[in-house]
């Protein structure tokens, strides 16, 4: 744009220089009387083409003018969005780390579950076994719950970017209704 802007001022000092000419020529034409009468016309067109240039010039000026504060416009949404771009990495960052705790309470969960599965199969052998492993089954699923309970709040912070998050919550929510559903089905028999 600078380069076109000078380019344009030169064109600027031409076209002020063939009006200084095109006025000579009229006054030289109107000296020269009958004779000088076609010249005049000609020297009154060079200075109709060096007004014309001048118009165009101040346009092409304006346009630049309008094009500066648009790239500067364009600049500064530029530096937005790269802070916008930069917070957004640091949330992805934190999912991912939500995602892991996650994946760590779901194996708990799993392996919670495991353990419940081995501890039915040994419920004839020992009472006093199945009431232990139902206590700890309790006390995983209460874990889980208020680690839903977390996930669940962290997920409404974040909703409208990440609706993924939401649902994996939701999910795990449901994992953990299911191990309850499931530890209530479950009856001590007695001896």
């Amino acid at each position: 744009m600078l380069t076109i802007s000078t380019i344009v001022q030169t064109i600027n000092e031409v076209s002020e220089q063939t009006k200084l000419l095109a006025l000579n020529a009229s006054i030289e034409a109107a000296r020269a009387g009958d004779s000088g009468k076609g010249f005049a016309v000609v020297a009154t067109e060079i200075r109709k083409l060096s007004t014309m240039t001048y118009e165009s010039t101040e346009r092409i000026n304006t346009t630049i003018a309008r094009l500066k504060a648009e790239v500067s416009q364009t600049l500064q949404v530029m530096n937005q969005t790269e802070v916008v771009i930069s917070d957004q990495s640091l949330i992805v960052q934190e999912s991912g780390t939500v995602f892991e705790s996650i994946m760590d309470m779901l194996k708990e969960i799993i392996s919670s579950i495991q353990e419940m599965d081995g501890d039915i199969g040994q419920m004839n052998v020992s009472r006093e076994q199945v009431i232990s492993s139902i206590i700890k089954i309790s006390d995983v699923a209460r874990d889980a719950a208020s680690a839903t309970e977390e996930i669940s709040s962290a997920s409404n912070d974040q909703s409208q970017a990440y609706s993924h998050l939401h649902s994996a919550a939701e999910q795990l929510k449901q994992s953990s209704q299911q191990v309850s559903e499931m530890i209530s089905r479950f009856r001590i028999v007695q001896e």
